[in-house]
């Protein structure tokens, strides 16, 4: 089995926090990360991978926006691929979750950005011939 992990943190001026028309509110975010990979390799060809990269955000002088969990980034995904012959399948799901200000009317009126949860399962295979001829496709 093999792991990873990096750690950051990024750094962000926005002059408009809450995304108002009127009365726009301007800080410094600051987001920590973490992101955490393993792979097990189940044979010679069969692997399944977990990824999950975490992090928060906090904002400077406006903390009632912070975010009021750990947010899952889109690059978060269980995977599981397998080979038969030629032919490679990979099921994959892909999460997330944050929390946005752009899908509400006012921040402020709803007490800070909606939280939202995303999975995205997908199945994708690609064979290749003795020509060197690749076919990728999925679903």
């Amino acid at each position: 089995m093999q792991f990873g992990i990096a750690v950051g943190i990024g750094i962000e001026f926005n002059d408009n926090i809450t995304l108002a028309e009127h009365d726009r509110i301007s800080d410094f975010i600051l987001r920590p990360s973490l992101d955490i990979q393993a792979t097990w390799r189940l044979s010679e060809l069969n692997t399944l991978k977990l990824s999950v990269g975490a992090l928060l955000c906090e904002i400077l002088d406006h903390s009632e926006f912070d975010s009021r969990s750990v947010l899952l980034s889109p690059n978060s995904e269980l995977s599981f691929t397998v080979y038969l012959g030629q032919v490679k399948f990979t099921l994959r799901d892909r999460l997330s979750y944050q929390e946005d200000n752009y899908n509400v009317p006012d921040p402020q009126q709803y007490g800070g950005p909606l939280p939202r949860f995303e999975t995205k399962p997908d199945f994708s295979w690609s064979g290749r011939s003795m020509t060197r001829w690749t076919l990728t496709g999925g679903l």
